[in-house]
């Protein structure tokens, strides 16, 4: 994932290709799995435990959520990035989690695998914390894709070797959010540009939404529903003009960053990153 990570900062690899190696990265991973453990049994949540049981063996499928889940832990953090702090930051606090509940879950039936899981992350913590300290407001130090794909999969890996990745779920809902606000550009059903940082006005210098430009007729009858649908729920700012070539559209980018800058307007950088980390945090209360 490191080699991964480089190689798109050098060459800005397309979106299937970080669908596609994470994807063949994680296989060696679900062998050892497959070698060392081989259990695909669950536990039911219990609003199904009337239908479905206690336990159900998932087979085969469990494997596909354990590729699926190092798929997304990889281009999670890189999807949710774009301001000083902001990826550094994020890995910093899951890793913090992840390491409370590995400490909580210690005296429980899966001692070895908690205990597996903190010979990653402690280090990981302290590193990454180091990290973050170089990379806050104003940043002197560019993460890039290298520590963003670097931290998705470790957190993958010590989620699916420690037995607990449905729980590792739980520490991802930002970003999870964050993926299934981006799918309609993730998927080009919007027009996605190259990059979908905030955008700066130096007048002021605050941040503020980013916005994909396009011609109308350019996109499908399904973005234009999806556009149509977004505006209503006011969770999507869609604005309409005329140029000499046509009519033209333009929507912000679909992205949790620019979400929160809808809500509250333009802010200060600084003041932006403390706001995205207060989210994470008060997410890892509720997941704990």
């Amino acid at each position: 994932m490191i080699f991964l990570g480089f190689a798109d900062d050098v060459l800005n690899l397309r979106w299937r290709h970080k669908l596609l190696l994470p994807t063949m990265a994680s296989l060696p991973l679900l062998m050892v799995y497959f070698t060392n453990f081989g259990n695909t049994t669950i536990v039911v949540p219990k609003p199904f435990r009337a239908l479905l049981g206690l336990h159900l063996d998932l087979g085969i499928l469990y494997y596909v959520y354990m590729g699926m889940l190092a798929v997304f832990c990889t281009n999670a953090i890189n999807i949710l990035a774009g301001i000083n702090g902001i990826e550094s930051g994020q890995a910093l606090l899951i890793s913090a989690s992840i390491i409370l509940f590995n400490l909580l879950e210690l005296n429980g039936d899966y001692k070895a695998d908690h205990t597996f899981s903190l010979y990653f992350m402690i280090p990981f913590f302290f590193t990454t914390l180091g990290l973050f300290y170089h990379n806050w407001y104003p940043s002197s130090v560019f993460v890039g894709d290298t520590f963003c794909y670097f931290a998705g999969m470790t957190f993958a890996v010590v989620g699916i070797l420690g037995h607990f990745s449905k729980t590792m779920l739980l520490f991802f809902i930002p970003q999870v959010l964050n993926f299934l606000y981006s799918l309609p550009q993730l998927f080009h059903v919007v027009p996605c540009p190259r990059h979908r940082l905030p955008r700066l006005d130096p007048a002021t210098g605050k941040l503020g939404m980013s916005y994909s430009k396009f011609k109308s007729r350019d996109l499908s009858k399904l973005g234009e529903l999806l556009l149509k649908v977004a505006s209503a729920l006011r969770v999507v700012e869609v604005r309409r003009g005329l140029e000499e070539d046509g009519e033209f559209m333009e929507c912000n980018n679909l992205t949790l960053i620019n979400f929160v800058l809808k809500l509250i307007g333009p802010t200060h950088e600084r003041t932006l990153t403390v706001i995205m980390l207060l989210i994470q945090v008060q997410q890892r209360q509720g997941a704990l």
